[in-house]
C-alpha cells in the first residue's frame, strides 16, 4: 500500500524540482512539446472568440472552418470532377445520346435517407461533447467546493494537501484521454511549474502509466479519500463534515470516469462506415445525374451548367460537412478538433487556472502568512 507522502503538508519545492524522467523512455509518446501544446490552445481560443464576429467577417476565414476540412477531403474533388467531365464532354459534342436519358433519373430519395442518417449522427456526436463538457466542468466545480470547505474547517496544512492532491488529480485525468497531451509534455510540464506532487509521489505516478487510462488519476483521488480519513481520526473533522468532503471527491473522480467511458464507447465505427459508403456512391451518382440533366447538343447553355454545378458543390458541402463536423466532435480531446476553438481541449489551462483559484481561496485565510514555495506557486507562469 503506499503511503501518504509530505505528512506535515509541506510541498516539496527541492524534491519536486530536481525531479528527472528518462527522456528516452517516454520519446515516442511526447509527441508535442509544451510550447507547441500552448500555440495549439492559443489557436482554438482565437476559433472559439469568433463566433461573435459579423457574419461577413466569419465567412471569409479558412483556419478552422468546414473549407479547409472539404480542401482535403478526396470525395467532393472525385463529385467535382465528374460533373466537370460530363459537361466538358457535352460541349465538345462526343457524348453518346443514349447518355441523355441518364438526367431524367432522380437521386432526390436517395440525398434524403442519407440527410436524415447525416443529421442523426451529427445530434448524437454533438449530445456526447455537451456531455464530456459538462462533465469536465463538474469536475472543477467540485475541486472549488472542497477547497472551499477545507479552508474553512481544516488546519491549513490539511487543506493544501487535499486541494494539492485533487489538482494533481485533475491534470492526471486528462493526460491519458488523449495522445496529444502526455505525462512528459504536459504533466511533467505543469509539475514542474505548479508543484503538484513531490517525488515520492511522482514516483508512484510513474508506476501506473498516467499516459494510458486513469489509473493515476484514480490514485491521487484515493490519496484524498486517505486525507479525509486521516483527519477524520485525529478530531480535525466531525463526522458531519466529512461526508460532504468525501461526496465531493467522489463526484470529482466520477465525472472524471465518466470522460474515459465515453472515450472507451465512440460513434459505433459500423455507423460511420456506412455513412461513409452512402457519401461515397450518393455524391458521384447526384453529380452525374445533374451533369446529364444540364441538357446537350442544341440544349446546351453556360447558364444552366454553372447554376447545377453549384447545386453539386452546395450538396456536396452539405453531405461532406456534415461528415466531418460529426467526427470532429467525436474526439474533442485531440489534435484536430477545431470546432468553437476546441471544446473541451483547453482542459489543461483550466486545471491550471483551477489551482491557482484554490490556492486563492486558501491566502483568503491567512494573509501574509504563506511559506516561499507557495509564493512560488501563485506567482509563477504557467503560460
Amino acid at each position: 500500500m503506499y503511503g501518504l507522502a509530505s505528512p506535515h503538508g509541506e510541498i516539496e519545492l527541492e524534491e519536486t524540482r530536481t525531479f528527472s524522467f528518462d527522456k528516452e523512455k517516454h520519446r515516442e509518446k511526447d509527441r508535442y512539446s509544451w510550447a507547441q501544446l500552448n500555440r495549439l490552445e492559443q489557436r482554438r481560443r482565437a476559433i472559439l472568440k469568433r463566433v461573435e464576429l459579423p457574419f461577413r467577417r466569419i465567412l471569409f476565414f479558412w483556419d478552422g472552418t468546414c473549407l479547409r476540412a472539404l480542401s482535403r477531403d478526396w470525395l467532393i474533388w472525385i463529385t467535382v470532377a465528374l460533373y466537370v467531365g460530363v459537361r466538358a464532354l457535352a460541349w465538345l459534342d462526343i457524348v453518346p445520346d443514349v447518355v441523355s436519358e441518364l438526367g431524367s433519373r432522380d437521386t432526390g430519395v436517395l440525398g434524403g435517407f442519407l440527410s436524415f442518417f447525416l443529421v442523426l449522427f451529427v445530434n448524437q456526436t454533438n449530445g456526447r461533447f455537451n456531455a464530456m463538457y459538462l462533465d469536465s466542468m463538474s469536475v472543477q466545480r467540485y475541486i472549488f467546493d472542497v477547497a472551499s470547505i477545507t479552508n474553512t474547517i481544516l488546519p491549513r496544512a490539511n487543506a493544501l494537501r487535499i486541494v494539492r492532491y485533487l489538482n494533481a488529480a485533475h491534470v492526471a485525468g486528462y493526460t491519458g484521454l488523449s495522445k496529444t497531451y502526455s505525462k512528459v509534455s504536459f504533466f511533467d510540464e505543469l509539475n514542474r511549474r505548479l508543484n503538484l506532487l513531490t517525488l515520492k509521489e511522482m514516483m508512484r505516478m510513474d508506476e501506473l502509466n498516467m499516459d494510458h487510462g486513469c489509473d493515476a488519476a484514480r490514485e491521487i483521488f484515493n490519496w484524498c479519500m486517505q486525507e479525509i480519513e486521516v483527519a477524520l481520526r485525529n478530531g480535525l473533522l466531525d463526522p458531519r463534515s466529512a461526508a460532504p468532503l468525501r461526496e465531493k471527491v467522489l463526484n470529482a473522480q466520477s465525472h472524471m470516469d465518466n470522460l474515459y467511458a465515453y472515450t472507451d464507447q465512440p460513434v459505433h465505427f459500423y455507423y460511420i462506415h456506412f455513412l461513409c459508403l452512402l457519401s461515397a456512391l450518393y455524391l458521384p451518382l447526384f453529380a452525374l445525374s445533374n451533369a446529364y440533366s444540364a441538357g446537350f447538343g442544341d440544349d446546351i447553355h453556360f447558364t444552366t451548367d454553372v447554376i447545377l454545378g453549384l447545386i453539386v458543390l452546395v450538396q456536396a458541402f452539405f453531405v461532406i460537412g456534415l461528415r466531418l463536423l460529426g467526427q470532429q466532435m467525436v474526439d474533442p480531446y485531440g489534435k484536430y478538433c477545431n470546432i468553437g476553438g476546441g471544446g473541451l481541449t483547453h482542459r489543461g489551462r483550466e486545471a491550471a487556472h483551477t489551482l491557482f483559484l484554490c490556492f486563492s481561496i486558501a491566502k483568503r485565510r491567512r494573509p501574509g502568512r504563506f511559506e516561499c514555495t507557495l509564493l512560488c506557486l501563485v506567482h509563477c507562469r504557467c503560460y
